[in-house]
């Protein structure tokens, strides 16, 4: 592969790599903006230091497209790839690097955020011993000019790749990710398939879900950790019924939710296109149908509010279980074609039965256990009942077994509810 290194000035470095000529594929690379404040004054201070030995790698557009049009002629979901990045004015892809290039560098000079530490100061005269001053939460356009412009002149170091197909991104990217690894969630989207593109863009149209269901600022089931994506892909595994292709033995029946079987899916539309063609293992009504489910849940989860206190607060549910019981719930409604008139009592319906079947459960399996101790029998095996199954849904049968008890509790339980009703299209 051929890979320029270049030491370069921030002043250039801004000049020349900035978000009119740096495509961020949000397809490969982690979320811009998840640096604290504290990371971007540590990465600022390291650069001040000379401690930073990783360049910022970049990926040249136009270079990258004459090549393959002279190496790889047949290629063209690649062509078709730089084209679209160079249509948009966007001669570089950015490939490692990119929180330093925008949240530390450009971010700085932006005024996103202050930095406490000491400065070399670059304008010294020959002979003189270079100086340095300590600033406490300065921003830039506090700076006196003689650190404004050692700023300028700090360094850093760049690679541009120039033969590089669209697929090959992904596998540099990936491999520069070694010593900051990334979770599987992250290596999953990077394999750049359409289902990538397809989860993302479902997780981007439902933005205000994800305070209410993910956990932490960090860590694979957080934002920054790509957690919405995760769970999205874990509810069209647990949803889908019909695969096609390589797929085509699998269901939700019998896909569990484990790495492995989340890897499957991302794998094994590598190099497919379109999403929904002859040879993709993806069927369409279902994923349209699985869409349609987690918009509902969306909607549901998001109007979910706590009045009890003084002023109303969103509900975070944090509960797994509760989850997955609200899920069912939205993919029942959908499919029978209901309409939700309160969203805050279908929440507390679903938490009843939760609560109900769970109690029973429980009994069930004591008296259970009660009889085998009394006829010398074995003991009942505790994950078939509902209780402990639902802390297993990502063991396919149990969570097969939890959803059709709560299926079943959750019909008979709208017939004496007014939290839904019957839509006019449905009711025709």
């Amino acid at each position: 592969m051929a890979i320029t290194y270049k030491e370069m000035k921030f002043s250039d470095v801004l000049n020349k790599y900035n978000k009119n000529t740096v495509y961020h594929d949000k397809i490969i690379q982690r979320r811009l903006g998840c640096w604290s404040d504290a990371d971007k004054n540590d990465c600022l201070e390291s650069y001040f230091r000379n401690l930073v030995s990783h360049p910022i790698v970049f990926a040249d557009a136009a270079e990258c497209l004459e090549w393959i049009q002279s190496n790889d002629k047949l290629n063209e979901d690649s062509k078709q790839y730089y084209r679209n990045r160079l249509g948009t004015g966007h001669r570089f892809v950015s490939l490692d690097g990119a929180h330093k290039l925008f949240d530390v560098i450009h971010g700085y000079v932006n005024g996103d955020y202050s930095y406490t530490g000491s400065i070399p100061c670059s304008s010294v005269k020959p002979g003189e011993t270079p100086k340095s001053q300590r600033f406490v939460n300065t921003f830039y356009k506090d700076l006196p000019l003689e650190y404004q412009m050692s700023f300028m002149n700090a360094t850093t170091m760049t690679a541009v790749y120039e033969d590089l197909s669209a697929q090959d991104l992904s596998v540099v990217f990936i491999k520069l990710q070694k010593g900051v690894p990334l979770n599987d969630q992250q290596v999953r989207r990077a394999n750049r398939t359409k289902l990538t593109e397809w989860v993302m863009n479902l997780a981007n149209n439902n933005n205000a879900l994800w305070d209410r269901v993910l956990k932490g600022e960090r860590g694979a089931q957080s934002l920054a950790g790509s957690g919405d994506e995760e769970f999205i892909a874990k509810m069209l595994l647990a949803t889908v019924r019909t695969w096609n292709d390589t797929l085509a033995t699998k269901s939700n029946e019998n896909f569990g939710l484990s790495r492995k079987e989340l890897d499957q899916i991302y794998e094994a539309g590598i190099e497919v296109v379109p999403m929904f063609g002859c040879n993709s293992p993806y069927e369409a009504s279902e994923f349209e149908r699985v869409a349609r489910v987690f918009n509902l849940y969306s909607s549901v989860v998001s109007q979910l509010t706590n009045t009890s206190g003084k002023s109303p607060k969103p509900v975070r549910i944090k509960s797994k279980p509760e989850q997955w019981m609200l899920w069912w719930a939205a993919e029942y409604i959908e499919e029978h074609g209901l309409t939700i008139k309160d969203t805050n009592a279908l929440y507390k319906l679903v938490q009843s039965l939760i609560t109900r079947l769970s109690a029973a459960s429980h009994a069930k399996f004591a008296k259970a256990m009660e009889q085998a101790e009394a006829s010398g029998a074995p003991e009942p095996v505790e994950s078939k009942y509902f209780h402990r199954g639902l802390n297993l849904p990502h063991q396919a049968n149990h969570r097969q077994q939890t959803k059709e008890k709560f299926v079943e509790a959750f019909e008979k339980a709208l017939k004496n509810s007014t939290c839904v009703m019957m839509s006019y299209a449905a009711a025709k």
